[in-house]
């Protein structure tokens, strides 16, 4: 009888063993798919964290100036009579003096873009060097600094006294005042920006405005609109209430001036900064989104492997319990299927992800960085899901009855 019973044993781990010979080459491309959704899915769940942790990066860089509440409108000055420079600073000053006159009115100012400077001479220096950091010029009304919230770090801020016929003077950012002052005092040095007046004096260093994208410092020099009035400007109006409601105001003032010339592109700087962010906020909603389906795909592929696996060796799984193994020892071996193939995928995907890692912070310098945390962090949530994922085929398999393995084709 016990003869019997073990040729009836090796007959079954035999038939299992052809079994599962017969189909090992499926078996491993099964295997190898699976790992591959794993790496994939760890590729972007690296580079949806990488995103996610930039955008946040992105949203805490200090400005320089506060945003809220300010709402900003652009005017072209077009027609004969604003050829003339006392014209142009005229018009301007006529509108922000009208809107500071309303009482929903906190500031108002009016600011253009000169452009970059050539190159920038300091008196007693000689010629400047190549290389050497050239502010973007600012054409300001008096009320800039109270409007944009600029914090002034020393000297004095641009007045109605410096009018065209004033010295000319000019304020710095406080990034371009450490470059070319690092350890003396830029107030009352006189510079050169390659406009066509000759000198500047510098009165007042101000604090920097910062680049949303990097957080870096953006070098500005800022210079009276009356001195250097140009004729399309954006007027900046700080309000106490929703600054979309003073949208109708700002227009009304304008035209109350002149009404030929026309207020558009209004927008507040909140809306300005959130639509400039947008294309961040989108691209790592998305690689959330794709993170996510390929974390699913992963978790379904180990799951239907380990079902497969189980199901496969049923009269295997029968007969060893037979012959006295345990119900720990069954899921411990269908277990380690499932951990192997996340283990492999894990381990194809890590060096794609350092790659795709170190792509990104060279493209985006001092914005994206290898993290050890975070990938240790998501090798572990992949490696719980694995064995969660086979867990239940594991359970499965060490509650199968024996006698009806052994009867299993």
């Amino acid at each position: 009888m016990r003869q019997g019973t073990a040729a009836d044993v090796n007959e079954s781990l035999k038939q299992g063993g052809r079994s599962v010979g017969g189909s090992a080459a499926r078996n491993r491309l099964r295997a190898t798919l699976v790992a591959g959704e794993v790496a994939l899915a760890f590729v972007l769940l690296i580079g949806a964290g990488l995103m996610v942790g930039m955008f946040q990066k992105m949203l805490s860089v200090e400005l320089g100036y506060d945003p809220a509440s300010v709402l900003s409108g652009q005017i072209t000055l077009s027609g004969g009579e604003y050829r003339k420079p006392a014209r142009i600073a005229g018009f301007y000053e006529a509108v922000l003096r009208n809107l500071s006159h309303r009482p929903e009115v906190q500031g108002a100012a009016a600011s253009g873009g000169l452009g970059r400077a050539r190159a920038m001479s300091v008196e007693g220096r000689g010629q400047p060097r190549s290389g050497e950091l050239r502010p973007d010029i600012h054409s300001i009304s008096p009320q800039y600094l109270q409007t944009m919230k600029l914090p002034l770090v020393k000297g004095r801020w641009i007045s109605d006294q410096d009018g065209a016929d004033s010295q000319r003077v000019v304020v710095l950012s406080a990034s371009v005042a450490r470059q070319y002052w690092p350890e003396s005092d830029p107030i009352g040095q006189r510079i050169n920006l390659g406009t066509r007046e000759p000198w500047l004096t510098v009165v007042g260093v101000v604090g920097d405005i910062n680049d949303w994208f990097f957080g870096k410092p953006m070098p500005a020099a800022y210079v009276s609109y009356q001195q250097f009035p140009d004729a399309s400007m954006h007027v900046l109006v700080r309000t106490s209430h929703d600054p979309h409601a003073v949208a109708g105001a700002l227009r009304l003032e304008a035209q109350a001036v002149d009404r030929q010339q026309p207020v558009y592109n209004i927008h507040t700087l909140q809306q300005q900064m959130d639509d400039d962010t947008s294309g961040v906020r989108i691209a790592a909603r998305m690689m959330m989104v794709y993170a996510v389906i390929a974390l699913l795909l992963a978790v379904t592929g180990i799951y239907s492997i380990s079902a497969f696996f189980v199901a496969q060796r049923t009269r295997e799984i029968g007969v060893r319990m037979s012959l006295g193994a345990t119900r720990q020892a069954i899921m411990k071996m269908v277990l380690s299927q499932s951990c192997t193939v996340s283990g492999i995928g894990i381990l194809i995907g890590l060096p794609l992800a350092i790659l795709m890692t170190l792509a990104m912070s060279r493209a985006l310098y001092d914005i994206v960085s290898v993290q050890p945390v975070m990938f240790l962090s998501i090798m572990t949530v992949l490696g719980l899901l694995a064995v969660l994922a086979g867990y239940i085929p594991a359970h499965r398999a060490s509650r199968v009855d024996p006698m009806v393995a052994l009867r299993h084709e």
